[in-house]
């Protein structure tokens, strides 16, 4: 069967980038649809059995101030770091309240988009129409849509990367990727010894749910070493310390003055056998507030790469060897954007191989123009996703009506070789970290091209903290989309933290005495 109409956006997924497409598309007034294969919101942050999503101990691992929605807050008494289930009734308190469930059409998965006429890389993309396929996951029937622009939200977390070891094939107990881990019970891995390969965040909450809920040892692999950000550092959730001021700093200088305090907080990390092979800032985060109490009580054990798997028994880079009964491969995954054809994901440079996607500040194709979009295919360097998609669906919708344009397509090329250069001047060489943006210096730059960008001239009482602390309700102050008392109720709440704040009223010190004493001179 098929259905016709034709719709001024259609939305591909309807996680948090899905709904903040979805809503700032409404909120323009704009006719758009939103098609998820699943039956619920919330993308991978609703806890399913056996499929796509969380593992049954996941808390978020960047604070709700900066895994928020820039215009609705988490209820006050929500824990610093939420649980899954918090996280997934927060987003879906977020669908109802902006009215953007009924716009949603559940259990529909989007099988084929096609172009259907224009050159889109010329114009404003109103010469394009997407013919959008969409098969009811529930009967089979095939219907679709056509659009004017289509704004693709899947995520970049879709197609597992598994890797292969010598003599993998070999092992006889259960060996999967951590899409497949929901926990130690779920998983029957009560009093087996237990292999993680890979070092990110996925691969801590796998080792340390496994040692809390009962395997009677953990092994952890990794081939890069890592530096593991606890929490929070001096009371403070560590995010709230990434402000632009700090993020406009030299990585280096950074690095330089943070990597102490996690040796001072916990020992060197060598200390443990993680021996990074990076500086802090030139990879991704891993934030764990128990790893290290485990790898003091030795539940769990760093160890180098995989050599060799030989049966229960795998061989390490350094020549120990373990012998295992399960084995989580923690390894990360790759783009995969299986409805689009194979010569439009020629066209748009997708190579899921690297990991590498070259997009205009990740959201636009050179090649396509503004008619296609997507949304939240970034990998946060600090902070959350939620701040770069609602930054990336609320400039879609200002292209599409209009009030800002995209350049022309050999400036975005070049603007996309800059990005890509500056990324591999600063990180760690990994298919991890094409992807990397800062969500405050990201959304600066982005805003700041239809006047969304805070002023500091505009809010002179706010500059301390738009400066020297982080969260995106600032993206709220001024320009469309503007809801100024909520903002500045939220900024006000998220002060400096007290040893950034130390550090700059010594400065504003230093500078007023130095100030006081040419005063002196040239009076006197």
């Amino acid at each position: 069967g098929s259905g016709f109409s034709m719709l001024d956006v259609v939305v591909v997924g309807a996680g948090i980038s899905g709904l903040a497409t979805t809503k700032s598309a409404l909120e323009e007034g704009l006719s758009v649809e939103c098609f998820e294969a699943t039956d619920h919101v919330g993308g991978l942050w609703q806890y399913t059995k056996d499929g796509y999503g969380v593992m049954q101990c996941t808390t978020i691992n960047v604070s709700k101030q900066n895994y928020a929605f820039s215009d609705f807050p988490f209820p006050a008494d929500a824990a610093d770091f939420v649980h899954h289930s918090e996280m997934a009734r927060y987003i879906n308190a977020y669908a109802d309240h902006f009215g953007v469930r009924k716009h949603i059409r559940f259990s529909s998965r989007v099988t084929k988009l096609t172009r259907h006429s224009g050159d889109s890389a010329a114009g404003n993309g109103d010469d394009v129409v997407w013919r959008v396929e969409v098969e009811d996951v529930r009967t089979g029937v095939t219907s679709f849509v056509l659009a004017k622009y289509v704004a693709v939200a899947t995520g970049h977390h879709q197609q597992p990367i598994i890797p292969s070891f010598p003599g993998q094939d070999t092992f006889p107990g259960p060996l999967i990727h951590s899409i497949q881990y929901k926990g130690a019970a779920e998983n029957h891995i009560d009093s087996s010894r237990v292999l993680v390969v890979g070092i990110g965040n996925s691969a801590v909450d796998v080792a340390v749910d496994a040692a809390t809920r009962g395997a009677s040892k953990v092994f952890l692999s990794t081939r890069s070493g890592a530096w593991i950000y606890p929490n929070y550092l001096f009371g403070t959730p560590v995010d709230h310390y990434a402000s632009p001021a700090l993020l406009r700093l030299p990585w280096t200088l950074v690095s330089a003055l943070f990597e102490p305090v996690l040796g001072f907080l916990y020992g060197p990390p060598q200390q443990y056998n993680l021996f990074p092979k990076m500086r802090l800032l030139q990879t991704q985060p891993t934030v764990s507030p128990t790893l290290y109490h485990h790898l003091q009580r030795r539940n769990v054990v760093i160890k180098p790469n995989i050599k060799r798997i030989a049966g229960a028994q795998v061989e390490f880079d350094d020549g120990t060897s373990e012998q295992v009964q399960h084995i989580v491969l923690c390894t990360g995954y790759k783009i995969h954007l299986p409805f689009l054809d194979e010569s439009l994901r020629t066209e748009l440079g997708v190579d899921p191989e690297h990991n590498s996607f070259p997009l205009y500040k990740g959201v636009f194709s050179p090649a396509i123009g503004p008619s296609l979009a997507f949304i939240g295919f970034a990998q946060p360097a600090s902070g959350g996703l939620i701040c770069i998609s609602e930054c990336q669906s609320r400039w879609l919708v200002q292209i599409i009506k209009r009030r800002v344009s995209l350049p022309d397509a050999a400036a975005m090329r070049q603007s996309i070789e800059a990005d890509q250069a500056a990324a591999a001047a600063r990180y760690h060489r990994s298919p991890r970290h094409t992807l990397q943006r800062d969500p405050l210096l990201y959304a600066d730059e982005v805003y700041a091209l239809f006047g969304v960008r805070p002023s500091l001239w505009r809010h002179p009482t706010l500059a301390l903290h738009l400066l020297f602390s982080s969260g995106c309700a600032r993206y709220r102050l001024q320009g469309p989309g503007a809801d100024p008392p909520l903002a500045r109720a939220q900024v006000l709440q998220l002060p400096p933290p007290p040893a950034v704040r130390a550090v700059v009223y010594l400065l504003l010190l230093l500078l007023g005495l130095v100030v006081l004493l040419g005063l002196y001179r040239v009076i006197f």
